[in-house]
């Protein structure tokens, strides 16, 4: 269990990577502020063989904060094999894309990024910030049902942006 952490003002620090195999992980009720990192910020990694039991083998990400943060790679998470992510707000990063889907085009179930507020008001510009198979064809499916339109309210609140004293 990972939970209820900040992870703030790290430079040229990963603040947070997972890879498991036979284990379960929650990360939930974090929040990720002010980081900077030159590679991708978040690295959720479930290593999936033939022989493993899915419910052997999770990560669930949910309820977690991600905002305010600089990765230079292009990427602020990457997301490899079957991971649950759940009522994330990735809200106010800079980056060009918010998530690579790093799974091969025939992995199953295909990565569901729905019911997370992405800081993007239609699913058109949600495609836009997830970098999958519909921008390389190396990488895998990437699914959404809808755009969540404001953060979850279960989530953690977003903490003050671009506050400026006077």
């Amino acid at each position: 269990f990972i939970e209820n952490n900040i992870f703030t003002n790290n430079v040229n620090v990963k603040p947070l990577s997972i890879s498991v195999v036979y284990t379960k992980v929650f990360a939930r009720n974090n929040y990720f502020i002010n980081n900077i990192f030159k590679g991708c910020l978040i690295n959720l990694s479930n290593v999936k063989y033939p022989d493993i039991l899915p419910e052997h083998n999770a990560i669930f990400f949910s309820d977690n904060v991600i905002t305010q943060n600089i990765s230079s790679s292009g990427f602020l998470t990457t997301i490899a094999g079957a991971i649950k992510l759940d009522s994330n707000n990735f809200n106010n990063n800079t980056s060009a894309y918010i998530l690579k889907n790093a799974n091969s085009p025939t992995q199953q179930p295909y990565l569901d990024i729905s019911n997370n507020y992405w800081g993007v008001n239609t699913t058109d510009e949600l495609s836009e910030v997830v970098y999958d198979f519909f921008d390389d064809a190396n990488l895998g499916i990437t699914i959404f049902d809808n755009v969540l339109l404001s953060p979850p309210t279960q989530s953690p609140v977003l903490p003050p942006a671009q506050v400026k004293k006077t």
